[in-house]
C-alpha cells in the first residue's frame, strides 16, 4: 500500500463526511455453519453521520491511510483496487457529480478467478455491498458497515462507525460520476515495523514469518487480542499465541495487558485454554518486566488452577468441571490426531502440570515462597501420577486417557511443553513426532514447533514452517489470504476466518527457538541466545524493553549486539555453554 500522513483523517471527523442518503448495505458473512446470509440495513435520509470513532481506551490505535497499489478496469464502468493486504479499515470515497446519481461499492477478501470480488465468499470471510446515493457537488462519501454481531452471542467489539476487514475494493459505477479518490483508513495498534528483523538463507522461511509478523498488527485494531472477526473476543490460547508473537516482533505490551484482564474476569469454556492463563501472564511479565501488574493478577488466576475439578487421584476429570467447561485438545475436532477423549485426558492434565509449575514462578516474583513451594510440590506429585497411569513404557510414549492405547501427536507435544517429559523419555518422543509431520491444528502448531526444537528436530520444524502442502503457512498465501487463516484451508474449517493471529506461531519460533533469544527475568533483565544448530546464517532483531537485541549467525560465529555490549563468540566446540557463560558473565557488569 501507499501511505499517506493523517490529511484525510481530519475531514472524517468534519461534516463534509456523508454517509450518503438512503443507501443500503448488504452483508453476506459470520454464520456459525459457514453459509451466507444478507442483511438490510437502510440509513434514513435524515439520519446524521456517526462521530469517528475515539482511540480505544485500552490502548492507543493508530489510524493509517491508505492508497490502492493497483486498479484493474472491466467493462461497465467496474474498477477493482488492490489495498494488497487484509486489514481492518473504513473506507472513504471521494465523488463529484453534477447531478443526484448512483454508485455502488463492494469490499471484500477473496476474489473470483475473473478477477472481481467474490459476493459468496463463504464461511467468516466478508463481501459487503452498499449503493452511494451521490449528491451534485464533490464531497466525502463513508461506506457504512453492518454493526458487529458475535453470532454464538457472546462479547463483541462494535465500532461507531463501524470497520471491517477486507482488502479490495470493487466500484461499478455505469452513470461515469467521477472517482476523484478511493483511501481506506485502516486500524492498527502502535506498532513500530522496524522493531524486529529477520534475515537468513531459506527465503521461504523470510515470507512465512514476514507473513506473521503483519498478521499480528493487523489483528489488533481494538486494543486487545480477539480470536478473528467472525466473534472479536479474546480467547486465552489465542492471546498465548498472539502475545509470544508480538513480543517478538514488537516490544509493545498494552493489548496483552488488556487481554489478560477481561479474560481474569471473562474466562472462555475449553479446560484447557483456562490452565493457559498462569502461562499467559508469566510471558507477560518475562517480556514487559511489569511486576506491579502482575502482583494484582497473582490471587485472581488461583481458580484457573481448576483445583475444584480433581478426582480421587489428583487428575482433573470432566465430570467435575464447571459447568459449560469442556476438555478441547486441539480445534476444530477433526485436527485432534484421532485422539480418544474420556472423561480424564491427558493433554489438559499436563496442562495443569504447566500452570502449577508458572504459578509457583509468579508465587515467588510476587513474594509467596510458601505458595511457590506448595505448587512447585503439587506439580510434581501430578508429574508422577501422569506417568504412573498414562505413560506407556512399552514404546516410550504417552497414551491419550487412562487404559487408551492410543498415542496422540497432542500428548506427546503436550508432555514436552508442559515439562511432563523425562530427559530419557525424548528420544522416543522426537522418532514419533518427526514422522507425523503437521498432524494438529495451527493453534497446536505452536506447541508442535516449540517441541520440535526442544527435541532436537529443528530441521524438521524449519521443513515444517516452509512446507508447501496443504498444511502450511505457504497454502495460506496460495490461497490469497495476507492476514494468516483461522485454520490450515478452507476445507479444513469451512467457517474460518482469514484474520486469525493464533496462527502466527512462526513469528515467534524463530526468535524464540531457531534464534534461542528468550528472556530469563523480569523485562529482559538476563536472557539468554542459544541458537539452534539447524541455524547456519542468519540475523534476528529481537525488541525489549531495554532495547534491541541483535543476533547474527554467520558461518562459525555468533554476533551478539546489545544496547550495554557487543559480543562475538565462536560457534564451536561448545558454542552453547560458552555463549551462556559470556552472556552471564556481560551481564552483571
Amino acid at each position: 500500500m501507499r501511505h499517506r500522513i493523517h490529511t484525510l483523517t481530519a475531514r472524517l471527523a468534519g461534516t463534509a463526511l456523508l454517509l450518503g442518503t438512503v443507501c443500503t448495505a448488504v452483508c453476506r458473512c459470520d454464520v456459525p455453519d459457514g453459509d451466507g446470509m444478507e442483511r438490510d440495513t437502510s440509513i434514513a435520509e435524515n439520519d446524521d453521520p456517526p462521530a469517528f470513532p475515539a482511540v480505544p481506551a485500552e490502548a492507543k490505535s493508530v489510524l493509517e491511510e491508505q492508497i490502492a497499489d493497483s486498479v484493474r478496469e472491466f467493462d461497465g464502468g467496474v474498477s477493482v483496487l488492490d489495498f494488497s493486504q487484509d486489514a481492518y479499515c473504513h473506507l472513504v470515497l471521494t465523488l463529484k457529480a453534477e447531478q443526484e446519481g448512483k454508485l455502488e461499492v463492494l469490499v471484500g477478501e477473496v476474489l473470483k478467478p475473473d478477477g472481481r470480488i467474490e459476493e459468496n465468499p463463504g464461511g467468516s470471510r466478508i463481501c459487503y455491498r452498499e449503493t452511494l446515493t451521490v449528491k451534485p457537488g464533490s464531497a466525502d462519501y463513508l461506506m457504512k458497515f453492518p454493526p458487529h454481531k458475535n453470532p454464538y452471542g457472546g462479547m463483541s467489539r462494535p465500532q461507531t462507525p463501524e470497520i471491517a476487514p477486507f482488502r479490495y475494493v470493487e466500484i461499478r459505477n455505469p452513470s461515469g460520476i467521477e472517482v476523484a479518490e478511493v483511501v481506506r483508513v485502516a486500524h492498527f495498534p502502535e506498532f513500530d515495523d522496524d522493531a524486529s528483523k529477520f534475515e537468513c538463507d531459506i527465503p521461504e522461511l523470510v515470507n512465512v514469518w514476514e507473513f506473521c509478523k503483519y498478521s499480528v498488527k493487523a489483528c489488533v485494531p481494538f486494543g486487545l487480542y480477539i480470536d478473528g472477526n467472525r466473534e472479536r473476543m479474546p480467547y486465552e490460547a489465542d492471546s498465548y499465541v498472539t502475545a509470544l508473537s508480538h513480543f517478538a516482533v514488537d516490544a509493545n505490551y498494552a493489548a496483552c495487558r488488556a487481554s489478560i484482564e477481561w479474560s481474569l474476569d471473562n474466562p472462555t469454556w475449553p479446560t484447557e485454554w483456562r490452565l493457559l492463563m498462569p502461562e499467559l501472564v508469566k510471558v507477560y511479565l518475562l517480556y514487559s518486566g511489569d511486576l506491579d501488574t502482575v502482583r494484582g493478577w497473582y490471587e485472581r488466576l488461583k481458580p484457573f488452577l481448576l483445583s475444584g475439578s480433581l478426582d480421587e487421584r489428583g487428575f482433573l476429570t470432566a465430570k467435575r468441571l464447571p459447568q459449560g467447561v469442556r476438555d478441547i485438545v486441539d480445534w476444530p475436532e477433526g485436527e485432534r490426531d484421532g485422539y480418544e477423549m474420556k472423561d480424564v485426558n491427558f493433554v489438559p492434565n499436563a496442562f495443569r502440570h504447566l500452570a502449577l509449575l508458572d504459578m509457583a514462578y509468579l508465587a515467588e516474583q510476587t513474594g509467596h515462597a510458601d505458595e511457590a513451594a506448595q505448587y512447585r510440590a503439587e506439580a510434581v506429585a501430578l508429574n508422577g501420577r501422569l506417568h504412573e497411569v498414562m505413560f506407556d513404557r512399552w514404546n516410550g510414549l504417552f497414551v491419550d486417557s487412562p487404559g487408551s492405547k492410543h498415542h496422540s501427536v497432542h500428548a506427546q507435544m503436550a508432555a514436552v511443553c508442559t515439562g511432563v517429559v523425562r530427559e530419557a523419555e525424548k528420544p522416543a518422543i522426537a522418532e514419533f513426532l518427526k514422522g507425523k509431520d503437521m498432524a494438529c491444528s495451527v493453534y497446536g502448531a505452536q506447541y508442535l514447533l516449540d517441541a520440535c526444537f526442544e527435541l532436537g528436530l529443528g530441521e524438521h520444524a524449519v521443513e515444517l514452517m516452509t512446507s508447501d502442502g496443504l498444511r502450511g503457512w505457504r497454502n495460506m498465501l496460495r490461497a490469497g489470504a495476507t492476514v494468516t487463516m483461522e485454520a490450515w484451508d478452507n476445507s479444513v474449517k469451512p467457517n474460518q476466518d482469514w484474520n486469525h493471529s493464533w496462527s502466527t506461531a512462526p513469528a515467534n519460533v524463530v526468535a524464540r527457538r531457531l534464534f534461542g533469544i528468550r528472556p530469563l527475568a523480569p523485562g529482559f533483565a538476563e536472557f539468554c541466545v542459544e541458537p539452534d544448530p539447524c541455524l547456519k546464517n542468519g540475523f534476528y532483531r529481537q525488541p525489549t524493553p531495554l532495547g534491541p537485541i541483535e543476533v547474527t549467525v554467520k558461518d562459525a560465529y555468533i554476533k551478539i549486539s546489545h544496547p550495554r555490549w557487543l559480543k562475538q563468540v565462536r560457534l564451536s566446540p561448545d558454542p552453547v555453554v560458552r555463549l551462556m557463560e559470556e552472556i552471564r558473565r556481560q551481564q552483571k557488569h
